[in-house]
């Protein structure tokens, strides 16, 4: 009599191909979900480099900007939205010029935990 069905040795050889794909694909994938969430922060970058234009458009320089920048009334970045980068701005040369800065957010604290 004849059984059918896969040997232990069959299954582990599924097993080890499925984990080299595996480790293989994961790193490709945060290579390419990095690439996008930098390409968002570059969008946001822009656009809140717009939105200071406007704010130099009606105040007629960058004075006070970087405190309505941290009210979130001149843009609000979807990439600080979500946790992904910082942005900042510092307004400089009496208010003729601003630089806006990006940054990754702190790390999160690691909790100590024991099980007794």
């Amino acid at each position: 009599m004849r059984h059918s069905g896969f040997t232990l040795v069959e299954l582990m050889i599924a097993v080890a191909i499925l984990a080299i794909i595996a480790a293989v694909a994961l790193p490709i994938y945060n290579q390419y979900t990095d690439r996008t969430f930098r390409t968002e922060a570059q969008a946001d970058l822009l656009n809140c480099a717009q939105g200071m234009e406007r704010y130099a458009a009606i105040n007629f320089d960058y004075d006070g900007a970087d405190v309505a920048f941290g009210a979130g009334t001149i843009c609000t970045p979807e990439s600080v939205r979500q946790n992904r980068y910082n942005f900042g701005v510092a307004v400089g040369g009496g208010g003729d010029t601003f630089t806006l800065t990006i940054g990754l957010p702190a790390p999160i604290p690691s909790i100590d935990c024991q099980l007794r």
